[in-house]
């Protein structure tokens, strides 16, 4: 079924990268080197839309990679100085405190990684019209 629309979602796309942003109607131009994609069909909205969902997850992916490259080291050097101290320690007591603070560090060291997932606005009203 190839339903029209009476908003019609506007879509940026660089092809050189690949990159998707949703536009900001379809009467303004595009960036230099971007394309306008004007979608006249839901159909065509959702394949633009989804486009767009993986280009985000995608950059999303990159920048907690470079998180990771440069929290990574320094959780290790942290890990390291805690298990130091604690095979130094001069009593129970600090050893015990020790290590609980490199479970604690453990424990948080992945808390910060999540996925999300993201939607078009016009998409996420149609959502909840249909939950009611």
């Amino acid at each position: 079924m190839n339903v029209q629309l009476s908003n019609k979602p506007c879509f940026f796309y660089n092809p050189g990268t690949g990159a998707v942003w949703q536009g900001l109607g379809e009467w303004h131009d595009p960036p230099p080197g971007w394309q306008k994609i004007v979608c006249n069909s839901a159909r065509e909205a959702e394949i633009w839309s989804d486009r767009m969902r993986k280009w985000d997850q995608l950059m999303h992916e990159i920048s907690q990679d470079e998180r990771e490259m440069v929290e990574g080291p320094i959780r290790e050097e942290m890990r390291s100085d805690l298990r130091h101290r604690m095979a130094n320690a001069r009593n129970n007591v600090n050893r015990e405190f020790l290590r609980k603070a490199l479970e604690n560090l453990d424990r948080g060291s992945t808390k910060w990684r999540y996925k999300r997932e993201s939607h078009m606005a016009i998409e996420a009203r149609s959502e909840a019209d249909c939950r009611k």
